[in-house]
Parts: C-alpha cells; structure tokens; sequence
C-alpha cells in the first residue's frame, strides 16, 4: 500500500459501534439520501461525543490533517460507490478516513487501488483520495460507516 494510506484495528469497542448505529436509526428526520450510491447519510457537524472524538483522535494520530466534516452512512442492500478520486465538488479535502461500524455483512469491501480492503468492526483506514482510487464494491447486507473528509493540516507562519 501507498505511504498515504494507513489503517488502525480496534479504534471503536462493538458497543461503541452499535451506540453509533442505533443513534443513525433513531433520528430519521435528520437524514439525507444520497442517489448517486443509493446510501442515507446523517451529519455530524456541531455533534459533539465521545466516541466522535476518539475517531479524530486516532486519525490524527497518523497524519496531521484538519477535520473538514464528519457523517455516519448507512449503505442498504445493492448500494455501491465506483471507483473515483475525491476534491473534484469539495477542494480541500485531502484525506478521507473511513471507520467500520459493523461487519455483519458480505461484500460492501472498500476497494483501494483495486485491492479490497477487509471490513473489520472498530477499524478505521484513512487515506490520500484525491490520489487514490477507491470505491465500495456492493453491500448484500446493511452496512455502516463513519466518513470523515480532511484537508492538510498547513502550519500558519
């Protein structure tokens, strides 16, 4: 793998994850569906928590970047991202870490560079996508993630 791709096992406990899961299926109201992969996305900006917060803090742990903006995604049964870069709709996002929330699931692999990255519960992976290829090969199950877009951490002089 790449230098700009690094992954963490055990980031989140199963009861963190399942906190997270059922916290994105009480609140109907606040989520969004996104057509373009068939997915329901909430976000989490001005959401403050614990668990958040150990997720940032493990990313930033292996790169210096800043937080852009955070979500929990739900990917249902047939959802699927193709392959592609990010930066084109969003500029300054860099980096994009993922955290898997279950693994209950077949399929739903997030594909980098064409090499299928194995979904484990409480891992998160973070990588360069504006460099990197990648997408999500289809979900025969009910998959959930947490999604956070980084941009380079910039020293001000």
């Amino acid at each position: 793998m790449t230098l700009y791709y690094k992954e963490k096992n055990n980031v989140l406990t199963k009861e963190e994850c399942d906190f997270c899961i059922h916290f994105f299926d009480q609140f109907d109201h606040v989520k969004e569906y996104y057509e373009n992969n068939n997915t329901f996305i909430m976000s989490l900006k001005n959401l403050n928590f614990k668990i958040k917060d150990k997720i940032i803090n493990n990313v930033l742990s292996m790169f210096d970047l800043k937080l852009n903006y955070d979500q929990f995604v739900y990917w249902p049964d047939n959802s699927y991202m193709g392959s592609h870069k990010d930066g084109k709709a969003v500029k300054d996002n860099h980096f994009v870490s993922i955290t898997y929330l279950n693994d209950n699931y077949k399929g739903g692999r997030t594909l980098i560079d064409n090499k299928a990255i194995k979904n484990r519960l409480g891992k998160t992976i973070v990588f360069n996508s504006q460099e990197i290829e990648h997408g999500v090969e289809k979900v025969n199950g009910k998959r959930y993630t947490h999604i956070a877009w980084w941009r380079i951490n910039e020293k001000r002089i």
